[in-house]
């Protein structure tokens, strides 16, 4: 095909303006070395009784850790008293392998904490590692479509992982408690970023110009499984079976159907599609006056 010169001239500047758009596309994806490793400096990895369950992350110079309140639940339990103590050892390691103890905050709300998934946890001991910590932000500072990403351990791997995205709805959740006609509301947002079972009580950060300017504004809590109610409903069933005693070993061509039904229906219970939420960081900051 020939091409009038004027039309050789256009089609040069539409190709010199498409690379750059590619290159300047590019960059915007790259979030650099030292943005990565200021949270990978400033996240652990929780752990109770030695078994991972979730992240966390430092919120002061005094090593605080914040997570979501499922993430260290079931190392609680209740005393006579109905007073809520911790049962089981919770561990919080950093990245260079250290690991310090971490217990609730003494000026925890339990009910608080349960309902709006935050748990604010301190070392028992200074870290020899030096850790930093993340600056916390507004969540109305931020907009549909803004750029975000998180650094967790997601199914309990043992090196941080980076997931970037886009926060894509926010909107207000209704929760009905316990009481008679009594609801919570919860600020809340779904994110176009991939979190699985582990990434729960990461950072939600909304990417600034420079690191300084990043600013965590919810906390990782729960992925979209449109599988999940029904899988667990059915683990739950599994291992109420396996608890009670009752055989269920069931073989049939070198096949064990209990087997394969636990991890099939386990496979569904961790399975994600990439959609996922976080709370706002508000009901944290409010309740603690951070």
């Amino acid at each position: 095909m020939l091409y009038h010169p004027l039309q050789k001239a256009e089609m040069k500047y539409f190709i010199f303006l498409l690379l750059c758009f590619k290159s300047g596309a590019s960059f915007s994806q790259n979030l650099g070395t030292q943005r990565v490793n200021h949270v990978k400096n400033s996240i652990v990895k929780i752990s109770i009784d030695g078994n991972p369950v979730g992240t966390g992350f430092i919120i002061s110079d005094k090593g605080q850790v914040l997570t979501c309140f499922h993430v260290i639940v079931s190392a609680l339990s209740k005393n006579s008293q109905n007073q809520i103590f911790e049962q089981h050892t919770i561990e919080a390691e950093f990245i260079s392998g250290e690991k310090v103890q971490i217990h609730l905050d003494s000026a925890t709300d339990i009910e608080h904490s349960f309902f709006y998934d935050y748990c604010l946890l301190k070392p028992v001991s200074k870290p020899v590692f030096k850790y930093e910590y993340l600056k916390l932000g507004n969540f109305k500072n931020i907009n549909e479509g803004d750029a975000v990403f998180t650094i967790g351990y997601p199914l309990g791997i043992q090196q941080p992982f980076i997931s970037k995205g886009t926060l894509s709805t926010k909107f207000v959740d209704s929760t009905q408690l316990s009481a008679p006609n009594t609801k919570i509301k919860r600020e809340a947002a779904w994110i176009d970023l991939t979190l699985n079972k582990g990434n729960s009580g990461g950072p939600i950060i909304k990417i600034g110009s420079t690191t300084e300017q990043d600013q965590v504004i919810g906390i990782a809590t729960f992925i979209l499984n449109p599988l999940n109610q029904k899988a667990d409903s059915l683990l739950n069933q599994i291992y109420q079976y396996k608890n009670s005693g009752i055989e269920m070993h069931n073989t049939i061509g070198g096949v064990d159907f209990q087997l394969a039904s636990e991890l099939v229906t386990l496979n569904a219970v961790y399975f994600s599609v990439g959609i996922s939420g976080c709370i706002s960081i508000e009901h944290f900051k409010k309740k603690f006056k951070f």
